[in-house]
């Protein structure tokens, strides 16, 4: 029985001890309270998302980001410019972006040019890959000799036909001299009033319109005389 009681005695004081000593033990190093200069600070990351390639029209991706231990690396990206019709071509519907390459564009070559020239085409039109070309047929006389007639004052008031050829010298429209093989588009105009040797007086004139044997373009100023009969008409010479 005496015995027993000091057992009793002995357990009682060991839990008293430890008891004890777990009330009064020492605080852990840098946990929250107990932090000097010595403790670091706490880092907390979430997980990094894998850059990607953008999602626009025209983008594909070569190589998709990868995992190199500490973070992603960069994606490897390419982009694809949208296709256009040829120069000059008129586009009828625009590309499209599947995901991972264009369709399209519809392109068209554009009508012919209507009536650009008004005296008609010397050649053409032809279509060249990218634009229409041709060429005009210039002016018929009829309408440079009138243009050129009323310039210098007079009026055409009857065309007489074609003579020639002539090859000599004849007056450009800048009033120098041209030098050539041409045909003479003759005439009957109206101008300033004249008065011959005689008295006779009158203002109709035939005019000579210098013009092209190649495509019957005028070619210069217009020379002419008077209607005038002349000295003969009043008894002098011939």
């Amino acid at each position: 029985m005496r015995f027993w009681k000091l057992w009793v005695r002995v357990v009682l004081l060991g839990v008293i001890l430890l008891s004890g000593r777990g009330a009064f033990a020492a605080p852990v190093t840098c946990s929250y309270g107990y932090q000097d200069s010595t403790c670091g600070t706490f880092l907390s990351n979430s997980p990094q998302v894998a850059p990607t390639c953008s999602s626009g029209a025209g983008w594909t991706t070569v190589s998709p980001a990868k995992w190199i231990g500490s973070q992603y690396s960069a994606p490897q990206c390419n982009y694809q410019a949208p296709p256009s019709c040829p120069p000059g071509w008129i586009t009828t519907a625009s590309p499209g972006w599947t995901g991972s390459f264009w369709t399209g564009p519809f392109c068209q070559i554009p009508a012919a040019p209507t009536n650009p020239c008004q005296y008609g085409y010397a050649s053409g039109p032809t279509w060249t890959g990218s634009s229409w070309t041709y060429t005009c047929n210039a002016p018929p006389p009829t309408v440079t000799c009138a243009s050129e007639a009323q310039a210098q004052g007079y009026t055409l008031t009857d065309g007489y036909g074609t003579s020639g050829p002539f090859t000599g010298y004849y007056i450009k429209f800048d009033g120098s001299y041209g030098y050539g093989t041409y045909n003479n588009v003759e005439y009957g105009a109206t101008g300033p009033v004249w008065t011959d040797s005689c008295g006779n007086s009158g203002n109709t004139y035939l005019l000579y319109c210098p013009v092209s044997r190649t495509d019957g373009s005028a070619l210069g100023q217009l020379t002419g005389n008077t209607t005038s009969p002349g000295s003969a008409a009043c008894g002098g010479p011939n």
